[in-house]
């Protein structure tokens, strides 16, 4: 049974403007709520995208480190192994020069400390000799290399200058002679 009365047709009048009003609220507040909570899900991703970052950097901060380390620790022991070779050939090192039988045997002859020293400069000149006789025919296979690439490319420019002249042969002289007979031109 429906009322037909004013008083209840302005008490359902009112109730639908609070039911609207109750309704727009939660709307509202489910708006202002999800606003939030998008503004808050962003901000959560930036702060785990920047610590992502951030540990990616300090990771390859530290693989620097320890790349720069290893390099200083590889140097250290060439050095390490350099002396020790240095003071295994130096057989004079542990030896009393001032003993007799170290002596020259004249006042023109040289000491064998000094025909030692005389020995290794030498045995360094010839090995330095060999790398520059190395170096020279590396030099030497490249030469050969570039020079046959250049015939090459001389080869395959003939043909497009003989094209090119062809072509300007029929510009400035109507002359189809050569562009009939040029293989270029032909396809």
């Amino acid at each position: 049974m429906f009322i037909r009365s004013k008083e209840a047709k302005n008490f359902r009048l009112w109730a639908e403007q609070e039911l609207e009003k109750s309704i727009n609220a939660e709307l509202e507040n489910a708006r202002l709520t999800r606003e939030r909570n998008l503004a808050l899900t962003d901000k959560i991703s930036n702060l785990e995208a920047t610590a992502i970052q951030d540990k990616k950097h300090h990771q390859n901060q530290i693989n620097g480190y320890k790349s720069q380390i290893a390099k200083h620790n590889n140097q250290i022991e060439l050095l390490k192994a350099e002396l020790l070779m240095a003071k295994k050939n130096y057989p004079f090192a542990e030896l009393d020069l001032s003993d007799p039988k170290y002596q020259p045997f004249s006042a023109g002859r040289p000491s064998y400390k000094e025909l030692w020293g005389q020995n290794i400069s030498i045995k360094a000149h010839n090995n330095a000799l060999k790398v520059a006789l190395k170096m020279f025919q590396d030099d030497k296979d490249k030469n050969k290399q570039i020079a046959l690439n250049l015939a090459k490319i001389q080869k395959e420019l003939e043909k497009s200058y003989t094209a090119i002249g062809a072509v300007m042969a029929y510009c400035y002289d109507n002359d189809r002679f050569f562009i009939e007979n040029n293989e270029i031109l032909k396809g």
